[in-house]
């Protein structure tokens, strides 16, 4: 599925989390993780989320650029991943369970402890630990950051599927 594609943008030095999955699935996951970050600014946006909806892509790219990290827990994940993928593309790390994305097409994108953070892997209280030093660390964010930019980049190349796509559509003729 391609997207509108954006540049890398740095993250706000003020800490924002933010998921945006409507329904939010496992609320307690989310709600236990803001409780346990009372600095950091979450928000959750999405249908019948408490932080109320986006109105289109292009808000959902604000949001997320505005963003320190994506906290996206979605149970069995999805196909394609446009919220995955969206994160990857604008440069922001995923916090996720990675069990719901590793045999998906997002899955080719993640890299625990490099641009993202898989809490199936750790302890809360080391999940904690490690998000809150991402925070305070804004090389290492950047750093992180970066890495999920150019994961997109590297996986994903809209120009050469369009080739390929067309070789295939002029075989057929």
């Amino acid at each position: 599925q391609e997207m509108k594609l954006r540049d890398f943008k740095e993250p706000p030095t003020t800490p924002h989390i933010k998921s945006f999955v409507h329904l939010l699935p496992n609320p307690n996951i989310y709600f236990q993780y803001k409780s346990a970050l009372p600095s950091v600014d979450f928000k959750s946006y999405g249908a019948q989320c408490p932080d109320g909806y986006c109105n289109g892509v292009d808000e959902v790219y604000d949001k997320m650029q505005d963003s320190s990290m994506i906290f996206h827990i979605k149970p069995h994940g999805d196909g394609f991943g446009h919220v995955w993928h969206s994160v990857y593309m604008l440069g922001r790390l995923i916090i996720t369970n990675f069990s719901d994305y590793k045999d998906k097409l997002g899955g080719l994108l993640f890299s625990d402890g490099e641009n993202g953070i898989d809490l199936e892997k750790r302890s809360f209280n080391a999940n904690i630990q490690l998000i809150q030093s991402i925070l305070n660390d804004r090389s290492k964010l950047l750093e992180m950051c970066k890495n999920s930019y150019n994961a997109f980049r590297s996986n994903i190349n809209y120009d050469k599927e369009e080739l390929l796509l067309r070789k295939f559509f002029n075989s057929l003729l």
